[in-house]
C-alpha cells in the first residue's frame, strides 16, 4: 500500500526548504537523514537577494537575519595594493527586497525551519536512515534505507533526493554526473582573530589576487574565514596540520601564532549536473542534482 506523502532523504537545507513548503500546502511529508542529527555544516556561509526573497516568502528570513552579518557591499582586492573594486548591491534596492548578502551559516537556515517542521502534524523526522537507492512502480516509490536496526523500506507517492553530490540514490538510478573536479583542494580555515586590523576598509567579503596563490576572505558572526588552494602535492591531511596552517596564514599576514583555528578543512571542489533531474518518482534537488565552485555562494 502506497503511503500519502512525499519522501525527502536528507535534512540539509534544500530538503528542509522542500519539506516546508510541501507541508503548508497540506502535503504530508517523511524527511529521513544519515545522521543522528541535523548536519552543522560549516562551509556554506553566504545568501545572495534572489534566495533571500525566497526565504522571505516562506517566512523564515528574518529569523535568519537576526544570526547573520548583512554585507552589502563585497570587494575584489590585490595582495599589496588593497582594494581594486568594490561591488555595492544597494543598487539593487529596486530589483530586490534584500540588496545585500546575509553571511551566516547554513545550517542556522536548517535549524530555523526544523523548528517549524517538528511543530507540524503531516512532517515525519527519522535520522539514522541512510538512502541507499530506490524502486518505483505505477503508483509510488519505494526508498531503501539503512538503519542502526538493519535494513528498511518506506513508501510515499514521490521521492525528493536531497542528500548530497554523492546522492546514493541518483547513483543507484544510473543518472550520468557529468563534468570536473578542479585540480587544486581547498582550505577552510576559521579563527576570531579579526583581519580588518591588518587589512584597511576591509569587507566581510573579500576576493584577494596575488601572483603566488590566491585567497578568500569571508566573514560569519564571531568568525573570520580564509579560503586558499592548496599546492602541488599536498593531501588533505596535510593541509590540516599546525604547520600548514601557520605558513598559510602568515603567507596571508604576520599574526604571530597567538591564534585558535575553530575550524579546519580540507576538500575538493567540483563543477557537475546531473544528465536529467527527474525518474519517474524521483526527483533530484541540490547538490544531488548539480554542484559548482562556491566562491560568489552560488554552489
Amino acid at each position: 500500500m502506497t503511503e500519502d506523502r512525499v519522501l525527502i532523504a536528507g535534512a540539509g537545507p534544500v530538503g528542509c526548504v522542500t519539506a516546508l513548503y510541501l507541508a503548508r500546502n497540506g502535503i504530508p511529508v517523511s524527511i529521513f537523514e544519515a545522521e543522528d542529527s541535523l548536519p552543522l555544516d560549516l562551509r556554506a556561509s553566504t545568501f545572495h537577494p534572489p534566495t533571500l526573497d525566497m526565504l522571505e516568502d516562506l517566512g523564515v528570513v528574518d529569523a535568519l537575519i537576526a544570526q547573520g552579518i548583512i554585507c552589502p557591499i563585497w570587494q575584489y582586492r590585490d595582495l599589496e595594493h588593497g582594494v581594486v573594486a568594490e561591488w555595492d548591491l544597494g543598487v539593487l534596492k529596486n530589483d530586490t527586497r534584500h540588496p545585500y548578502r546575509l553571511q551566516v551559516e547554513q545550517y542556522k537556515l536548517t535549524n530555523i525551519i526544523a523548528d517549524i517542521l517538528k511543530d507540524m502534524l503531516n512532517v515525519e523526522f527519522h535520522f539514522q536512515a541512510r538512502a541507499t537507492g530506490s524502486t518505483q512502480d505505477a503508483d509510488g516509490v519505494n526508498l531503501h534505507l539503512e538503519t542502526p536496526d538493519g535494513p528498511e523500506i518506506r513508501r510515499g507517492r514521490y521521492l525528493v533526493a536531497a542528500e548530497g553530490a554523492s546522492s546514493p540514490i541518483r547513483t543507484d538510478l544510473g543518472i550520468d554526473y557529468s563534468g570536473m573536479t578542479f585540480p587544486e583542494m581547498w582550505l577552510c580555515i576559521s579563527t576570531e582573530y579579526d583581519f580588518s586590523q591588518k587589512f584597511e576598509n576591509l569587507s566581510p567579503i573579500a576576493y584577494v589576487a596575488d601572483p603566488v596563490f590566491w585567497f578568500v576572505f569571508v566573514k560569519v558572526p564571531g568568525l573570520w574565514r580564509l579560503l586558499m588552494p592548496s599546492f602541488p602535492g599536498e593531501t588533505a591531511e596535510s593541509l590540516i596540520t599546525d604547520k600548514t596552517v601557520h605558513e598559510r596564514v602568515s603567507q596571508v599576514c604576520d599574526i604571530g601564532e597567538d591564534y585558535d583555528t575553530f575550524h579546519r578543512a580540507a576538500y575538493h571542489v567540483h563543477q557537475r549536473v546531473a544528465e536529467r533531474y527527474r525518474e519517474g518518482r524521483v526527483f533530484l534537488a541540490g547538490d544531488s542534482a548539480h554542484i559548482n565552485n562556491p566562491l560568489g555562494g552560488m554552489g
